[in-house]
């Protein structure tokens, strides 16, 4: 009877010595760990190594499975996924274990008037996978999650979702998941409502926009004796700068311009080439006299001239190496003329830019000669 009642003590008090060792802390290399902590390590030169894994993919839960949200480990890089350090599971993928403020996050203002997406352009009836990108202003560092996911509308069937990351100090830009199948193609538009830690707006893309500030230069050669709706820029060089897939610009020449001083041949022209009629203004001002319409619909294939001609001739025909250097000239008959279109569309302005002057090559015989185009064009 004694020996079994010892027996029953002993096992009592290991029962009680696992238990408080269970729930107390534990402390290695320290005989006094932080009473705060479950775990406290102390080392003077020594780290401390946390299981070390080779992740297939940032949704892998396969080599670990059924991750519990807040897992912890080192990821090689040896497998699928390299990106190497540390990573934690969300609940949804493995994310960056990275430092930064503790804040909340606060930004000043957003930008979605240069919203853009990348891809620049999409198609209807094809899956769409790129992202939508937002510029903001006064971020503070904080760190933001995922957001909830929002639905286009315009052009229906895209849906964008925000991607965790930190605020710049300053300004920088919110990255956004961009998918879905669109129910139209570009340049037809789609809109998401954004609301980003008390901003709200607008981010209208799929027009292939610039953004404000950014500028496209364009340069064509062609011959300076052709003309005629046959002959246009277009159809000689291609390649025309077109503004957000709707305006192409180009250039159209009622008269050869391997001529005299004087001649008018040059007209700078619109053409709508979106599959819709699209609604515009504009104004432009030549070196010589303006131009300019309001609240003009333009239909699909149409084109409007931006003059009644532009001056384009070969001007004083010297010749490098074999005409004598002038000392002193007037300004002389006009033989060159320039020309300056603000377009105003979709909320947007853009500044356009038509000039162009005849090369003589330097030879006698105008049949060489060529018409030099430059259009540049600028949102502002």
């Amino acid at each position: 009877m004694k020996r079994r009642f010892s027996i029953i003590l002993l096992n009592f008090l290991f029962v009680t010595i696992c238990s408080f060792t269970i729930h107390a802390q534990v402390g290695i290399g320290t005989e006094n760990p932080e009473p705060s902590s479950i775990l406290d390590i102390a080392s003077t030169n020594r780290g401390v190594i946390f299981p070390r894994v080779a992740l297939e993919s940032s949704t892998d839960v396969l080599t670990i499975p059924s991750p519990i949200a807040g897992l912890l480990v080192y990821n090689t890089g040896a497998a699928g996924l390299k990106t190497t350090g540390y990573l934690y599971w969300n609940g949804e993928e493995w994310v960056q274990f990275t430092t930064g403020t503790s804040k909340d996050p606060e930004i000043t203002g957003l930008d979605c008037i240069n919203a853009r997406i990348s891809p620049i352009s999409y198609k209807a009836g094809e899956p769409y996978d790129g992202v939508l990108i937002i510029p903001y202003m006064g971020g503070n560092g904080g760190f933001y999650s995922f957001g909830t996911p929002v639905s286009s509308t315009g052009v229906t069937g895209l849906t964008v979702t925000l991607q965790p990351g930190n605020l710049a100090y300053g300004n920088g830009e919110l990255i956004f998941t961009l998918t879905g199948t669109p129910s139209a193609s570009s340049p037809e538009l789609a809109s998401f409502d954004i609301d980003f830690f008390g901003f709200n707006c607008t981010a209208v893309v799929g027009a292939n926009s610039l953004r404000q500030g950014d500028i496209v230069f364009w340069h064509g050669s062609m011959s300076a004796s052709v003309f005629g709706e046959s002959n246009k820029a277009s159809d000689l060089i291609g390649d025309m700068p077109v503004i957000e897939d709707v305006f192409r610009l180009d250039a159209y020449f009622s008269a050869s311009s391997a001529s005299a001083e004087a001649p008018v041949t040059f007209t700078p022209r619109i053409y709508n080439v979106s599959q819709n009629p699209v609604k515009y203004w504009w104004g432009g001002v030549t070196s010589i006299e303006g131009r300019g319409r309001s609240n003009v619909v333009l239909a699909p294939g149409g084109y409007q001239n931006l003059d009644n001609g532009m001056y384009m001739g070969y001007g004083q025909n010297m010749f490098l190496g074999t005409s004598t250097p002038a000392t002193s000239l007037d300004f002389g008959t006009t033989s060159q003329e320039t020309m300056n279109i603000d377009l105003f569309y979709n909320g947007r302005w853009y500044r356009i830019f038509f000039t162009g002057w005849v090369d003589n090559k330097d030879t006698t015989p105008t049949a060489d000669n060529t018409r030099e185009i430059y259009i540049t064009y600028q949102r502002m």
